[in-house]
Parts: C-alpha cells; structure tokens; sequence
C-alpha cells in the first residue's frame, strides 16, 4: 500500500533517478522497522 502511494514520483521525469532511489530506500527502511517492531510486541504479547 504504501509503495503505491509513490507512483505519482516513479512517473514523474523532472524527478532524478538518485532521488527516487533515496526515497525508495527510505520507505523500504520504515516498513521493516514497522515490521520489526510489530514482530517484537506480538512476541511479548504471546
């Protein structure tokens, strides 16, 4: 869900490819983040 909020800036050329990129790895960064914590809580939780 969260990569498909960021067609608009794949689409767009004004854009540089090294930008994109750095935008790409930084949402790849926060959803394992997220993933990594939600992991953590549901193992306290069991």
């Amino acid at each position: 869900m969260a990569f498909a909020n960021l067609r608009h800036l794949w689409r767009r050329q004004d854009i540089r490819l090294s930008i994109k990129g750095r935008v790409y790895c930084a949402a790849v960064r926060c959803f394992i983040l997220r993933q990594r914590n939600m992991a953590i809580k549901s193992r306290r939780h069991s």
